[in-house]
């Protein structure tokens, strides 16, 4: 697909503060269990931001600054490892800005969306195989938008699951093949739905990802000692 994008001469520059810390711990109980856990947070936020402003019904867009934007999260993960077996477990809590508080200071700037990963690997060492299944699910996202009534609603996207599996083989000491399925559940599109009188009623679907696909792959590794 083209798209027609017309520059702005009275584009201003964009300027941001972000903060972030994390604290990670780690202990080592022998040379075959691991344990270790982080966690974190980030607060970004961003003046005269640089966007792309679509004309409806068209693929035409005017390169504009909007009064601004704000993103804050929280972030917690433990991961252990024991013979051939490693698991990650990791959280999230991402708050993501509401345009619309600009124009009703009664509304909230960030609307919140929680976030769950886990990552389990086994290992065969003796053959050189490993198995892989990463796992995410996402929650419902909150967000405000208007209606053909010009009215500012709550809107909400309904959760989601992704989950990818691969297998790893190493070959003759200098090959690798990878193989696998991403987006096992085949999850394209997921729903909105905006309140009417409390009662979520359906409004759109967003693309989420893909589909389901397959993989394979071979590659070589040319190392000298």
């Amino acid at each position: 697909m083209n798209h027609q994008i017309i520059g702005n001469p009275d584009l201003k520059a964009e300027t941001s503060n972000s903060f972030t810390g994390s604290f990670n711990w780690k202990k080592t109980i022998s040379q075959k269990m691991s344990f270790t856990a982080n966690a974190g947070g980030f607060y970004n936020s961003i003046r005269n931001l640089i966007d792309y402003v679509y004309t409806p019904g068209s693929d035409t867009a005017v390169v504009s600054n909007f009064t601004g934007s704000k993103t804050a999260g929280v972030n917690a993960g433990v991961s252990a490892r024991h013979k051939d077996w490693s698991v990650t477990i990791g959280s999230a809590y991402t708050g993501f800005y509401n345009t619309y508080s600009d124009e009703d200071k009664a509304l909230p700037q960030l609307q919140w969306s929680p976030e769950l990963t886990g990552n389990f690997t086994y290992s065969f060492s003796k053959i050189g195989l490993d198995l892989s299944l990463f796992c995410k699910i996402t929650g419902k996202k909150p967000y405000y938008l208007r209606n053909t009534s010009q009215e500012i609603v709550l809107t909400e996207l309904k959760g989601f699951q992704l989950a990818d599996f691969n297998v790893t083989k190493k070959l003759f000491n200098r090959f690798v093949l990878n193989a696998g399925v991403r987006n096992i559940f085949d999850v394209d599109r997921i729903r909105s739905s905006y309140a009417v009188n409390g009662v979520h009623t359906g409004s759109g679907i967003s693309n989420i990802a893909t589909g389901r696909s397959f993989f394979a792959g071979l590659s070589f590794n040319w190392n000298k000692k």
